[in-house]
């Protein structure tokens, strides 16, 4: 969710829309954009608003007094000095070098064709050994599964919560997310380090370097130990880039990010999210080809047989996404990066009404979310998109109806295979410069502190970033 610097003006849907939220844009930009996390969609079809122009984008950023950034830079070719062979695979045959067509790509991945993707047997084991996967390569192969790695049964498995916040255009609303979690400690366990038994909690930070006004909370909350992502330059809906869009978008982000604004090591930039959690093919292979260790932009938990107890865990995207396969919204991707680790963006499950008032609300919230959505995927079995901004603004729960949510979904893993709960926020909705709410600033904040508080109840639970909840998987340690 972008928040504009400079006021903002109500601007009413249009003429017939089922839209609980009016249009909200900066008084200096004309154009309707596309916002963070929102997702306007009909039956099996996601509206999407058009790009916003070249020219009104750099008089927005200049009016508004944001920095310019870097141009965006394509990865060297002296890096490489021949593309990677691309390969068609069947199950007849062994891999054939298929020499790559005219091209932008300057690191060009290999593609694989993945033909049954929704066929992929969630119950089979972890593609991880007990031993673990040993340093990163670049090379994992991990198949979709409901498993917990390396063969530990649940109760061995830390409950991991990665919260990662999108955009950040705001001082004031990185600085609270990084003293909220700074001031939080995870349980003691045996102090041992592989589990990180008695850390400081931690978040991560996916920044659209566009708002580079913000870059010195950005920086700070790098050197606290917040792990920092990439969410593309300009933040716009990239269902329809090409290859070379993409790389330029990630890499223009890259780019800006590792400046002395912000201070990140390239080799300190692991993971990439998505705006607006769209799409296409052409987005894996050019994280791939950046060697961002993963992607967050796969909603995983739609599936109806699906209830937050058996969630699959992360895994690789060289057997394709089950997830991917069925989801009506997005183009059902064929072929597939290898190495390129999915941490998906889980959906939130709210509680059924006969557990309602355990989570301190009445009963009545599934059937309030199919009066307002009644379209939406996964809807009727109480799942929303796991965003912040699709709670508040979409589906406009109040802050007890949030914050049952989001305990539900927790309890749910851990009843269940304890799966991580991988949620994404909006720093700036917790700050006095977020779109209009009929909650308080005062109770969004509390809200999100007081999950983090009910998690950390629990002796199994481990609050960290994304990063560290991918090296646990890849080497997965017991809890003792």
């Amino acid at each position: 969710m972008a928040a504009a610097t400079s006021g903002l003006v109500r601007r009413q849907g249009a003429e017939g829309a089922r839209d609980p939220v009016d249009k909200l844009v900066p008084r200096e930009d004309k154009a309707e954009r596309p916002r963070a996390g929102r997702e306007t969609e009909a039956p099996g079809q996601v509206q999407r608003a058009g790009p916003e122009p070249e020219a009104a984008k750099g008089a927005r950023r200049e009016e508004a007094g944001v920095v310019s950034l870097p141009t965006p830079v394509l990865p060297s070719r002296g890096l490489r000095t021949l593309a990677m062979p691309r390969y068609r695979v069947t199950a007849a045959s062994l891999p054939t070098p298929v020499l790559p067509s005219r091209s932008l790509r300057t690191l060009a991945t290999p593609r694989y064709r993945v033909t049954a993707a929704s066929g992929v047997d969630a119950d089979a084991h972890s593609g991880i050994p007990a031993t673990g996967l040993g340093p990163w390569t670049g090379n994992d192969n991990v198949p979709p599964s409901a498993n917990p790695p390396g063969g530990l049964k649940p109760e061995q498995v830390p409950m991991f919560v990665a919260m990662g916040s999108d955009d950040n255009p705001q001082i004031d609303g990185v600085n609270w997310v990084v003293g909220l979690f700074n001031g939080l400690k995870n349980p003691p366990g045996s102090d041992q380090a592989a589990t990180y038994d008695g850390t400081t909690t931690k978040a991560t930070f996916y920044h659209a370097s566009i708002y580079s006004s913000a870059a010195s909370s950005w920086k700070a909350a790098y050197q606290a130990g917040f792990e920092t992502g990439d969410h593309t330059v300009a933040h716009a809906d990239g269902s329809n880039f090409s290859e070379a869009k993409w790389l330029s978008e990630m890499q223009g982000c890259i780019d800006f990010l590792t400046t002395s604004a912000v201070g990140v090591k390239r080799a300190d930039l692991w993971g990439f999210r998505t705006p607006f959690l769209r799409y296409n093919e052409n987005t894996f292979f050019a994280a791939r080809s950046l060697d961002f260790w993963y992607d967050c932009s796969i909603e995983e938990g739609q599936q109806p047989d699906q209830d937050g107890t058996n969630f699959l865990w992360p895994y690789t995207l060289d057997n394709g996404s089950p997830a991917n396969a069925i989801d009506p919204r997005r183009p059902h991707i064929q072929n597939w990066p290898k190495g390129l680790w999915e941490m998906p963006a889980y959906q939130v499950i709210t509680p059924p009404d006969e557990e309602a008032q355990k989570y301190g609300i009445p009963p009545g919230l599934r059937a309030k979310l199919l009066r307002i959505h009644a379209d939406r995927v996964g809807v009727r079995e109480g799942k929303i998109t796991g965003l912040d901004y699709n709670l508040w603004y979409d589906f406009l729960l109040t802050a007890p109806e949030f914050l049952a949510t989001l305990k539900y979904s927790l309890d749910q893993r851990r009843k269940g295979n304890r799966a991580p709960v991988l949620f994404g926020m909006h720093s700036a909705i917790y700050t006095n410069q977020a779109e209009p709410l009929s909650v308080s600033l005062n109770d969004r904040q509390k809200a999100i502190a007081d999950f983090l508080k009910y998690a950390l109840t629990y002796p199994e639970v481990r609050i960290v970033t994304s990063k560290a909840v991918l090296d646990w998987i890849r080497n997965p340690v017991a809890l003792k």
